[in-house]
């Protein structure tokens, strides 16, 4: 039964989808309420049309099938019924619009006010009776079926069109599609809009989220970069304390050999000098060779041994003195 009843709501939807379901079907909708109110009521027609209410029956009552009109639901399950058992399906709702507006006749006729007759025709569902508008829709459905669409004297007759009428509905029909596509282009615009703004305050809310992370790293950063450069500065610095230190030490090793160096030249002098006048006294008093191998001549012989008394004598004088001076320069 479940499956059945799915089956007979598909075929349903198919068939309805041509006639209610989008603007542009309500409005040709509209326009055949329109001209079968003409042929059975000139004069309400007209009045509807001059208020400007003559789609409002059309597109605020007969939307889903009545069921927002303000009927009963026992009342949309009788009209459900004759709807599906006609033949040509969903041309009997523009009957019972046409029957609606028939039956309100009076009240609307008496009301010149727009305000007035828009909530006439809002209030007509329930006040109403539904047998009479079932009997009255039938009859206008009698009506157009018993003449073709290309009947040449359809009953009732339709008002001859003159080419202003024609013009302007001509020009109606173009103001309503051009309604409805900028509706839909504003429709469009608008929903972009409203997605480049959700995008946009979306990614405001990340980017505020992540701000205070990027604040601590950069501050991070920096700290690194500061601790970085107070390494290196200490760095440098131990390296030109350790620099001046070894400088300091090798200039007073300097200056230390230099003090040894004076020391030690001042000291060998004297001792140098001590050493020359020494060799140079023991050269004069030595004798020649020649001379040695001589015989001494006679009568001479005492005078040369008091000779080599008197220079062992000095010898051994100046012996002692010129000692010392090796002895400073050793001790140096």
């Amino acid at each position: 039964a479940e499956a059945d009843a799915y089956w007979y709501l598909s075929q349903l939807m198919a068939e309805v989808q041509d006639t209610i379901m989008d603007d542009i079907s309500a409005s040709k909708q509209a326009h055949r309420v329109h001209e079968l109110l003409r042929a059975y009521d000139p004069p309400l027609a007209d009045l509807l049309a001059e208020h400007g209410l003559s789609a409002l029956p059309t597109l605020r009552l007969a939307t889903a099938l009545f069921t927002r009109a303000g009927f009963s639901l026992a009342d949309c399950v009788r009209m459900w019924d004759t709807i599906l058992a006609d033949p040509r399906r969903f041309d009997a709702c523009d009957y019972f619009m046409v029957a609606l507006l028939l039956l309100t006749r009076g009240d609307l006729l008496e009301n010149q006010n727009m305000g007035t007759m828009a909530e006439k025709l809002l209030a007509a569902p329930q006040v109403v009776d539904l047998n009479k508008l079932l009997r009255a829709a039938y009859a206008v459905c009698a009506f157009e079926r018993r003449c073709l669409e290309d009947c040449a004297t359809p009953w009732p007759p339709r008002p001859m069109q003159s080419n202003a009428e024609a013009l302007e509905e001509v020009v109606g029909v173009a103001q309503q599609h051009l309604t409805f596509l900028w509706g839909r282009v504003s429709t469009v615009g608008a929903q972009a809009w409203e997605v480049g703004r959700a995008a946009a305050k979306e990614t405001a809310e990340k980017v505020a989220a992540e701000a205070p992370g990027w604040r601590d790293q950069a501050l991070s950063a920096v700290a690194a970069t500061a601790a970085a450069a107070e390494r290196a500065r200490a760095a440098a610095a131990a390296a030109l304390e350790a620099a001046a230190t070894e400088r300091a030490a090798a200039a007073e090793r300097a200056a230390a050999a230099a003090v040894v160096s004076s020391a030690a030249a001042a000291a060998a002098a004297p001792a140098e000098k001590s050493v020359s006048a020494f060799s140079g006294s023991t050269t004069a008093s030595a004798p020649s060779p020649s001379t040695a191998s001589q015989p001494s001549a006679p009568g001479c012989g005492s005078a040369s041994p008091s000779r080599g008394a008197s220079v062992a004598g000095d010898a051994s004088s100046k012996a002692p003195t010129s000692s010392p001076a090796p002895a400073a320069a050793a001790a140096a």
